[in-house]
């Protein structure tokens, strides 16, 4: 069914209307380890800690979050950001029954400058992207600073790099 503007898949997953990506791979494989993400959870799993702490950047709808929360355990903590409105709600009704997950929805830059254009691939949400790309739909997203956010933790154990996007604005 339908809501919020998401779908949720019979299984019980949040997915993105039109999203021949992630969302599509998702219901196909009826769970968050479809083949191309259990190979890069694989790749990853010996640098995730139990009581880690992770951030994943670039979350979309909790397709590496789930699964790095599940590393993490009960103790860690997964920090997941996510700028693109839809997906980061797609993202917290995936997460929300995870205690050790927190949503933020902004995406990660070298400053702080309040928000950036953010470029919606239209049929691939992962594809997306800070800045503007023709032939897609432009939003305002907010964006900050993993030091303005988390400048807290004493420790950080794992941060995707090929997946962390900054923008220098």
């Amino acid at each position: 069914f339908m809501t919020d503007g998401l779908i949720r898949s019979a299984l019980g997953h949040w997915l993105v209307p039109g999203d021949n990506g992630v969302s599509q791979l998702v219901a196909q494989s009826g769970c968050w380890e479809y083949h191309d993400n259990l190979r890069d959870l694989c790749a990853v799993a010996f640098c995730i800690p139990e009581g880690g702490v992770v951030v994943d950047a670039g979350a979309c709808i909790g397709d590496q979050t789930v699964p790095y929360a599940q590393m993490v355990g009960v103790d860690g903590q997964v920090y997941a950001f996510e700028p693109y409105p839809l997906a980061f709600n797609a993202l917290e009704k995936n997460t929300a029954h995870l205690t050790n997950v927190t949503s933020i929805h902004a995406a990660l830059g070298a400053r702080v400058e309040g928000s950036v254009p953010f470029s919606i691939y239209p049929t691939n949400i992962g594809a997306s992207c800070l800045g503007r790309m023709s032939g897609c739909e432009v939003v305002d997203v907010p964006i900050t600073t993993l030091d303005a956010t988390l400048g807290h933790l004493d420790r950080l154990d794992f941060m995707p790099h090929d997946r962390a996007e900054t923008l220098e604005v």
